[in-house]
Parts: C-alpha cells; structure tokens; sequence
C-alpha cells in the first residue's frame, strides 16, 4: 500500500512538473494583420504555467500602406518603412486580453484570461534586432508557458488568444502563420532547466526516507 501511494505521489509530481503539451484545434492558426481582436481556441482542461507551447511561423505582415515596415514574429523589421530600417523594433504602449504592458510593432502577443498577456518572441539579437538581415520567420521549441513570462496560475477550459502587437489595424496587410508539427507537439516536452533541477531535489526527497528502510 505504500508503495502504491508514493507511486501515485511521484506521477502526480511528474504531470506537475513536465507540464502537458498545448495543441491547437487544428494544425495551423493565421492571425492576420489587420484583427486587432486576434484569434482564439479553448484549451480543454487545467491549464498551468508548466504546460508547454511549440510552433513555427510563417508569413510577413506589413504596418504600413504599400507594403512597408514588415516585421517577423519578434517585431523584428525585415522590410524596412517609415524611416526604419531592416533590424529594428520599436515598443508601444498598449492593452490586449485586458492587460496593458509595453509590446513590440509586429510581434506575436499570447493571452491568458485572468493570466496575463506575453511577448511570445523577444526583440532580441537571436531573433534578428539589430542585424541588416533578419530572418523573416521563427521557430518556438516547446517551451513551458513560465518560460514566456507567465507566473504561477492554475485555469480550467481558458481561451488563449493570439494577437498581432499593433496601435493601428486600418493600414496593415499581410498574416502570419502559427503551424505545429503533424501530430501536434511532443507529448512528453522537455521543460525549463530550472524546473528539471527542483523537481529533481523534491523527486529525491521524497525518495530518500524509502531508500534509508530499504
């Protein structure tokens, strides 16, 4: 009977830890330039910030009339507009899903209701800020939703949102498009390393009394 419960005490943990793969109900989703209201799906079950996200991106939406200022998922410019040039990003003040913060033109925003909304892709230098030839699409890994920026949270059945990050939706063009892998992501992800070493200290703890009896 004891070991069936510290079995059951260490899957509990292991679902806790490594988080559930998040799917989307289908295997791609296009946001387009010119929706402000993004576009949603409901996530069936507990969702936590140790569940994981994964895709790849295509398309370049464009912020300006005639096909300028386009950036990657980042906010990244990769064809330049309005006097800004390939490589930059500029931020903007803003509220999306309800929860105000600063974002990046052009970047691709994920929003939690009562959770809070993120940046899914930096403007960093990884994703092509600062270079004269940015890549014009990114690659998410899977990755937990803390490692987004999200802090500790426990929903049931929420609606994620994606938006495309902008102030000004009537003179854009363009969509981008989020595609998982065929069969959606990997069932079991690999999560945060930081969340690999504490699960591994509370996995050791719970074993070490058993192992002093054995």
């Amino acid at each position: 009977m004891r070991s069936i419960r510290v079995l059951l005490a260490l899957s509990i943990l292991a679902a806790a830890c490594y988080g559930a793969a998040i799917s989307f109900p289908g295997v791609t989703f296009v946001i387009n330039g010119t929706n402000g209201s993004g576009i949603s799906f409901t996530y069936n079950g507990t969702l936590t910030q140790n569940d994981t996200i994964a895709f790849s991106t295509s398309g370049l939406p464009c912020l300006q009339t005639g096909g300028g200022y386009c950036t990657n998922p980042a906010g990244v410019v990769v064809t330049p507009g309005g006097g800004w040039p390939a490589g930059s990003a500029n931020n903007f003040s803003g509220s999306f899903g309800g929860f105000s913060g600063s974002y990046t033109y052009g970047a691709i925003l994920m929003s939690i209701p009562g959770v809070g909304t993120k940046q899914v892709f930096p403007a960093s230098a990884a994703n092509g800020a600062g270079s004269s030839t940015p890549p014009s699409t990114l690659n998410l890994p899977a990755t937990p939703l803390s490692a987004l920026g999200f802090s500790t949270f426990s929903v049931t059945n929420p609606t994620i949102t994606f938006y495309f990050a902008d102030d000004l939706y009537s003179d854009n063009t363009g969509s981008v498009t989020l595609t998982q892998a065929t069969g959606s992501v990997p069932a079991t992800p690999v999560p945060a390393s930081w969340i690999l070493i504490v699960c591994g200290l509370v996995l050791l703890g719970l074993l070490a009394p058993r192992l002093r009896k054995a």
